[in-house]
């Protein structure tokens, strides 16, 4: 049995006595080296004998009840309180903060409980599942794909646990959301980031982003910088405008703030001089020099503003557009599931979706309404002047170039092969990439072989060719003979077979 105090402990063993028809004593107790009780026996009043007097005479007489009865009581104290207390709790769906603030009502304050809210949080994740993350294999091929930029966010949580829900999202190449993993975590400190991203890029084959985009994290930046120290580290747009309304909503609700100076910081200044500028004009017009607030956000500069960022791989777009759709996502998501296995299974949906999306991308971004592609599978005039008009098109998308109208058709079925698992797309790359380096192979010792050869016969048929006179014959008007008859051309025959029988005259 599990109690919330000493006294409750107490009370509750009482009440089972007296229903047996006995009484309770206090015994013995066991301290550890702060004085603090660790463990408690109460045992019945009947316990144990009594110690014999001396011989010399009573002056009254004790009715002795002491007969050495064996029934007692003994309970643990650990941290102060009783551990199946925050056991039952969890197992009712309470989480460890609720806990604690019950325990210490309970307790009379927190100060009385003898630990911390960590110490209570730590308990209660021994034994148990607090920290995951996964991904598929068609994860795994987007991120050879599409993984020099990635999104990583921590704003979403689940209902039932309060775990962290924090997806890895890309960019694929019709510029929409596509999921590399996700991930369920139950804090967000620097030790518990660095394992989450070195298991990250474990599984994508130590390849790690050029670019991250985050939110303001002091224990995250850590964590990228140990991980990821070569991935340029951007601050992500959409939460810095969703903080700026929270810590600053007096001057970010004003226009004259927001339009004339915040968005512009973020993504108009075209040099570090020019935001300089405009920083120092700011602080002077709204009188800013000392909100903590914004002089945080200014060490961080570098990270969100766009005058530090231009010679940044960033696939050209604004990480607000990522984090503003996944949260739409997941937010939906968060209200309607209550267990981890309906996360994975919504999570499961979406990619499914996103897959949907790209493929419908990928053949229908260019229509027309003679619909020659969808029938035959080549562009139709009509979209090709589209295509011609457009100057930043140099070439037919791949996307509307079939595979199966190209001259190596045969060869991509080895890559859809590939794109099963983990496994066959390993195997698919191993011989892909040998096939290419014995294809090179080849073609270096052909033009070689074919070089060589070309110059040795130029110059063997320079030295041996023989110069002979041409051939003088007289003119003559052509002549317009008949039609030879069946007869005449068995005569030619039957020359042809006897030669020895032809008398030939040279013409000089």
């Amino acid at each position: 049995m599990v109690f919330a105090s000493e006294l409750e402990a107490y009370h509750k063993y009482v009440a089972y006595a007296i229903g047996k028809g006995f009484g309770v004593r206090k015994s013995k107790i066991r301290k550890n080296d702060k004085g603090e009780i660790t463990r408690h026996t109460f045992v019945c009043n009947c316990e144990g004998y009594s110690i014999n007097s001396s011989d010399q005479e009573r002056k009254y007489e004790k009715h002795e009840v002491r007969c050495g009865c064996p029934a007692f009581f003994r309970f643990k104290v650990e941290n102060g309180t009783y551990e199946g207390v925050l056991v039952d709790m969890a197992k009712a769906g309470i989480g460890g903060t609720t806990a604690y603030k019950y325990l210490a009502n309970e307790a009379g304050g927190s100060q009385n409980l003898g630990f911390i809210l960590r110490n209570c949080q730590n308990f209660l994740q021994y034994g148990r599942l607090i920290n995951l993350f996964w991904r598929d294999s068609l994860s795994k091929f987007d991120y050879d794909c599409f993984g020099d930029v990635m999104v990583f966010d921590t704003t979403y949580r689940t209902n039932r646990y309060s775990l962290i829900c924090a997806p890895f999202v890309g960019v694929n190449h019709h510029r929409k959301n596509t999921l590399f993993g996700c991930a369920f975590l139950l804090d967000e400190t620097a030790n518990l980031f660095i394992w989450l991203f070195e298991v990250f890029l474990k599984s994508m084959g130590n390849k790690a982003p050029k670019t991250i985009f985050t939110e303001q994290d002091h224990a995250m930046a850590k964590a990228i910088q140990i991980v990821f120290p070569n991935t340029q580290h951007r601050l992500c747009t959409w939460h810095i405008e969703k903080n700026a309304n929270k810590n600053i909503p007096h001057l970010y609700q004003k226009p004259g703030f927001k339009d004339k100076y915040f968005s512009r910081l973020m993504y108009k200044c075209k040099s570090e001089d020019e935001f300089e500028t405009t920083w120092r004009k700011m602080q002077e017009e709204w009188d800013t020099e000392n909100n903590s607030w914004l002089q945080r956000l200014y060490d961080l500069r570098h990270k969100w503003s766009s005058a530090f960022g231009r010679d940044i791989f960033s696939c050209g777009i604004k990480s607000s557009q990522r984090s503003e759709s996944t949260n739409n996502v997941f937010q939906q998501f968060s209200k309607k599931t209550s267990t981890l296995i309906q996360f994975v299974h919504y999570y499961e949906e979406q990619l499914k979706h996103i897959k949907e999306i790209e493929n419908q991308d990928d053949y229908s971004s260019l229509s027309c309404e003679c619909k020659l592609f969808e029938s035959k599978g080549w562009l139709c005039r009509h979209a090709l002047h589209i295509l011609n008009g457009n100057i930043s098109v140099s070439a037919i998308p791949s996307s509307y170039v079939l595979k199966r109208w190209t001259k190596g058709a045969n060869a991509f079925e080895v890559m859809s092969l590939g794109a099963q698992d983990e496994n066959t797309i390993r195997i698919a790359k191993k011989n892909l990439k040998a096939t290419v380096a014995e294809i090179a192979s080849y073609n270096s010792s052909v033009t070689m072989t074919n070089d060589a050869s070309d110059d040795d016969n130029n110059e063997a048929s320079l030295s041996e060719m023989p110069i002979l006179d041409p051939l003088r014959r007289k003119g003559k008007e052509p002549i317009y003979g008949k039609l030879k008859s069946s007869s005449e051309k068995k005569k030619k025959n039957l020359r042809n077979k006897h030669p020895d029988a032809i008398k030939i005259k040279l013409v000089e």
